[in-house]
């Protein structure tokens, strides 16, 4: 379940690979690279459900897996 700050919805990198149904590697290498828009939150990775619909709302772009 992804953690509330506020308004703001946080998915840490285990909910996305559940979800996206990718390995934490690549979540992690998707952060590290820009690729999802993820802030680090000490150790761990967040990703906001904006920043993952930005992800998947891309225009014009088309996605390689």
């Amino acid at each position: 379940m992804p953690k509330t700050v506020g308004a703001l919805k946080l998915y840490d990198v285990g909910e996305l690979s559940d979800l996206l149904k990718i390995s934490k590697e690549t979540v992690r290498l998707y952060c590290r690279t820009g690729r999802l828009p993820a802030r680090k939150l000490g150790l761990n990775w967040h990703v906001s459900e904006s920043g993952l619909t930005a992800y998947f709302d891309v225009p014009g772009k088309s996605r390689k897996r």
